[in-house]
């Protein structure tokens, strides 16, 4: 019987030790998935804005043409956990579905509503729908998001967005 009283207090006491280090492991881990502070690396569950297009080669960063129909809500996207994307482009709604794996980005397929569009909006938005598409990696640092396309010369830049 004592042997079995020492046995059970082996295992409780190991019991303990584990979950101290499950709980410190979780807190860690929980801090910095849900933060929102400069180390935010993740694009699942997050938000961002448009600031414009850019290139590898230093140039400045070309600002999209200002939504009449979406205001300051215009150029913005989702990316949530299932894997979908959505938001919103100068003048449709969009969605589709992404894949990612390390810094890379794979969007699966990305659509809009058809609403009626002229120029020069109308090539504001295939452009913003075309870069998209062709995205294959992303780096966020500081609470922007760059979405490289055209073999990594190019890019989208975002920042954070909380909406409104």
């Amino acid at each position: 019987m004592e042997r079995i009283i020492v046995i059970v207090k082996a295992i409780k006491s190991r019991l303990c030790i584990a979950g101290m280090v499950l709980a410190i492991l979780t807190a860690v881990t929980g801090m910095t998935a849900c933060s929102d502070d400069e180390g935010e690396t993740t694009l699942i569950n997050t938000s961002w804005k448009l600031q414009g297009y850019g290139n590898t080669n230093g140039q400045t960063i070309r600002e999209p043409l200002e939504s009449p129909m979406y205001g300051s809500r215009a150029y913005t996207v989702r990316f949530s956990e299932s894997g979908t994307i959505s938001g919103l482009a100068c003048f449709n709604e969009n969605m589709g579905r992404y894949r990612v794996w390390g810094d890379s980005i794979k969007v699966l397929s990305f659509g809009g509503t058809k609403v009626g569009s002229v120029s020069p909006y109308l090539e504001e938005e295939n452009y913003y729908m075309f870069s998209f598409m062709n995205c294959s990696t992303f780096e966020i640092s500081n609470r922007q998001l760059k979405l490289f396309y055209n073999d990594g010369k190019e890019y989208m830049l975002f920042n954070r967005w909380s909406g409104s």
